[in-house]
């Protein structure tokens, strides 16, 4: 459950305007009754743009954007004249306002710390430990053909001995035939599923004895050989920087949850939300 938690709290992470650095310069770029309007503010107004807005150069709309921040400054100003402050529904925004603001500011902070070289090692180093990091990859070769029948009629020569790379240059219907049928090695993911699953289902020298259908044809499939990658440090940078973060909120999730007195009031959850 801690686990789950803290995936969400890093996607509402990533989803979240980042706050601003203090010591970035911030120009005044407007003044409204002598006050003054920042950049920031008008990055900010870009930065939660709808996505086909923000392909977008900054600069071919900052001015726009300016005008949209000084609207918002005057009826931020008019609100505040309004008394509207005080307003009770207002108040509870304000304050999820701020509870929004808190829980980002403390998840950007944990996954700053989390970002040092040292504790990126390391968590790549557990990562490797993990089966489902190590990358397997299956080497193999295959012949295509345009129907079952002789896809069937290949398989019946290679039970009598003949070389699969004579049959793939004399029988296969796709260009790779010409060099024995040889398609490299390829990781999970890159085939198309009914010719992957049956590659790595097969065992190291070991052909299809049966032809496999997919939309490019038939198959007669040979692996020669299985093996497992390790992703280098850099290239599973990403990887490591996202499991690092989320570790980091995990771990601090669980600490806060252990010292908190939490009482479930199931029923009451259960009759608002409409559930029998």
């Amino acid at each position: 459950m801690i686990a789950k938690s803290a995936s969400v709290a890093l996607a509402l992470l990533l989803a979240a305007p980042a706050l601003a650095e203090e010591s970035a310069p911030d120009p005044v770029v407007a003044e409204i009754n002598g006050e003054p309007v920042y950049m920031s503010e008008v990055a900010r107004i870009y930065e939660e743009l709808p996505e086909q807005y923000r392909q977008l150069p900054f600069a071919a709309i900052a001015k726009p954007l300016l005008e949209r921040a000084i609207d918002d400054r005057l009826l931020q100003a008019e609100a505040q004249r309004a008394g509207l402050e005080t307003d009770p529904a207002v108040q509870r925004e304000i304050e999820r306002a701020k509870g929004r603001v808190l829980r980002t500011a403390l998840l950007q902070q944990l996954v700053d710390r989390a970002m040092s070289e040292d504790n990126l090692r390391a968590t790549y180093e557990r990562m490797k430990a993990e089966p489902e990091f190590v990358q397997e990859q299956v080497c193999a070769s295959h012949i295509l053909l345009e129907n079952e029948a002789d896809a069937k009629a290949v398989i019946a020569e290679l039970d009598k001995g003949a070389d699969f790379g004579e049959v793939a240059r004399a029988r296969s219907t796709e260009p790779g035939g010409s060099k024995g049928g040889d398609i490299g090695c390829f990781p999970r993911g890159s085939m198309v599923p009914e010719f992957e699953a049956v590659a790595f289902a097969l065992e190291p020298g070991t052909y299809t004895k049966e032809p496999v259908q997919s939309r490019f044809g038939w198959h007669v499939i040979a692996v020669r050989e299985k093996k497992k990658d390790v992703p280098s440090f850099e290239a599973a940078q990403e990887q490591v920087r996202e499991r690092a973060a989320r570790d980091a909120i995990e771990a601090r999730l669980g600490e806060v949850r252990a010292q908190a007195q939490i009482v479930r009031h199931d029923e009451v959850l259960a009759r608002a939300s409409g559930r029998n």
